[in-house]
């Protein structure tokens, strides 16, 4: 056995989790390799340039308040570009801004009369602002978990509010149409849209994993390196290659993760983006659209030329 077969651990995955251990291992001083199936670092987190537009696979935004951030990443060196604070929600033919006034104030007046819920619906955003804020992202993952819809008709959301706003908002932002997964998370991710702001680097969202790659040392990262089996403290790559260490750390999404630690499955959320090419945007605002009539096909609408020219080529746009 060489000692290129021997490490002190092990990542399965070169997604953001992968990524973010192994920073921590090599800090910690102990040696590290990370085996990742695909042609580049990232996981979910891609993006490919395609005939001049660049196509983040999925639709993604980096909110500059997750509490990790600043741990492994240098927000100048991404170069963003970012979202107004707010949306723009379509209903009855036509759409309706509604914005966080206290970051954009000269909303106020649209936010106020835009028929998407009751006077006493915004009022109650800004007092869940308020509480959401005022806690602990620590303490709200620790608190009464029931679901998102529960959470928000407990709170006295009327439906007209939940319908034409969160539902298209939150049902995008965690895959899930009906609301049905946890208040913790909603928690979390309302905070985190109310305390900072929503961005994409200018090149794409692919060039965050790119930064936390270059964390690492030459060579940890092993490319087209799909893993067969995990044998206790030993990995087993598909090409046969048996790389021994004291700890395996399996950071693949769901299903591959299951399979890989048999334990029982785990199921993944999809998600269906599709992408447009534009001569002229719909808009001009750098607001994400939701779909407030609940008649579909799509939750949301962004223009990413809008928000990040660098998407598109000169004289086109993106949505």
């Amino acid at each position: 056995m060489t000692t290129a077969d021997r490490h002190d651990a092990v990542v399965v995955g070169a997604g953001l989790a992968g990524l973010c251990a192994a920073i921590e291992i090599q800090r910690a001083g102990f040696s590290v390799a990370v085996l990742e199936a695909q042609d580049d670092v990232g996981g979910r987190v891609r993006t490919d340039e395609v005939e001049g537009f660049l196509l983040d696979r999925g639709f993604q935004v980096l909110l500059t308040a997750y509490p990790e951030l600043s741990r492994y990443l240098d927000l100048d060196d991404l170069d963003l570009r970012h979202f107004a604070p707010g949306a723009l929600v379509w209903h009855a033919g036509r759409g309706h801004v509604v914005a966080d006034p206290f970051r954009a104030p000269l909303s106020l007046p649209a936010t106020a009369i835009a028929p998407i819920g009751s006077i006493a619906d915004k009022a109650r955003i800004a007092l869940l602002r308020a509480r959401l804020n005022r806690a602990s992202p620590h303490n709200l993952l620790r608190g009464t978990d029931i679901s998102t819809i529960d959470a928000l008709r407990g709170s006295g959301f009327s439906e007209r509010m939940i319908e034409r706003f969160f539902r298209p908002l939150f049902g995008g932002i965690q895959l899930d149409p009906q609301l049905a997964t946890s208040r913790r998370m909603f928690d979390i991710i309302f905070r985190t849209l109310s305390s900072g702001s929503s961005a994409v680097p200018a090149r794409g969202m692919g060039v965050i994993p790119q930064a936390l790659a270059r964390q690492l040392s030459e060579g940890t990262v092993r490319l087209n390196t799909a893993v067969r089996t995990i044998d206790g403290t030993a990995v087993v790559t598909e090409s046969g290659q048996r790389i021994e260490a004291s700890a395996v750390i399996v950071a693949t999404e769901g299903p591959i993760a299951a399979r890989l630690l048999n334990i029982p499955p785990v199921e993944s959320r999809s998600v269906g983006c599709v992408y447009f090419a534009a001569d002229a945007a719909p808009t001009d605002r750098k607001l994400v659209i939701l779909d407030g009539s609940g008649r579909g096909p799509v939750l949301n609408v962004a223009v990413m030329s809008n928000i990040a020219p660098s998407y598109a080529p000169v004289g086109k746009h993106l949505i």
